[in-house]
């Protein structure tokens, strides 16, 4: 019974925590307009040192992954530099 219980609150929770991180982006980039470029370039050699997936399939990645993924991120984190600044 548990873990119908747990997979249904779980499910929010990693959704709010993914909002935090897309927050904290646009934060960093807010803060100066280096800080940008510099979070993707060091989120991109997190990734390579790491070996993650880099494709993962969306449906997964809305169940499971509590933290963006990598390509989405970036993109994200891009285009609200490129509105901020532009």
């Amino acid at each position: 019974m548990w873990g119908i219980v747990d997979f249904a609150v779980e499910i929010p929770l990693t959704v709010h925590s993914r909002m935090n991180e897309y927050a904290a982006d646009r934060y960093s980039v807010d803060a100066d307009p280096g800080f940008g470029p510099l979070l993707c370039s060091g989120l991109t050699k997190m990734v390579k040192k790491s070996k993650s997936n880099l494709t993962p399939h969306p449906f997964y990645v809305f169940l499971n992954y509590s933290h963006p993924p990598h390509d989405v991120r970036v993109q994200a984190i891009q285009k609200y530099h490129s509105l901020k600044y532009s």
